[in-house]
């Protein structure tokens, strides 16, 4: 995709064509999700991320406790057999419910606290940086 950019529109028509495509992939199963829809549906995220209004990803950025909580969460899961009784698609909706609030819950009391903290630290290490070449010989 990002080799395309220049030639990709951003086109309503083409993020609805790669939406239906996305949906019949998913309904005629793996071989045909593996075969298309990998770039119809990374050109449809990038058309929606362009398109969306900003409202809950522009004030918390759940995607570092996505990243960290997901497969440890999974895992319980297809431990409390979860994953053997709902299809994958199913898991994967599942997994981002279950997984959502835990970012969140790790945005809000963790990272977001900590970003805040980082010019009083970073300025506190520039000055003694300063401090330390300034009495160098």
């Amino acid at each position: 995709m990002h080799a395309a950019r220049r030639d990709l529109p951003n086109d309503g028509r083409l993020a609805t064509f790669a939406a239906m495509v996305v949906a019949w992939a998913l309904w005629h199963g793996p071989l045909a999700l593996g075969a298309l829809a990998p770039l119809h549906l990374s050109y449809l995220v990038l058309w929606l991320g362009a398109r969306l209004p900003g409202g809950l990803a522009t004030k918390h950025d759940l995607s570092y406790g996505i990243y960290i909580y997901a497969f440890p969460l999974q895992q319980v899961m297809v431990t409390l057999g979860v994953s053997g009784a709902v299809s994958p698609l199913w898991f994967a909706a599942l997994s981002l419910i279950v997984t959502a609030p835990a970012a969140l819950a790790s945005w809000m009391l963790v990272e977001r606290p900590a970003l805040r903290l980082r010019p009083a630290v970073f300025g506190q290490l520039e000055g003694h940086m300063n401090a330390r070449s300034a009495t160098a010989p």
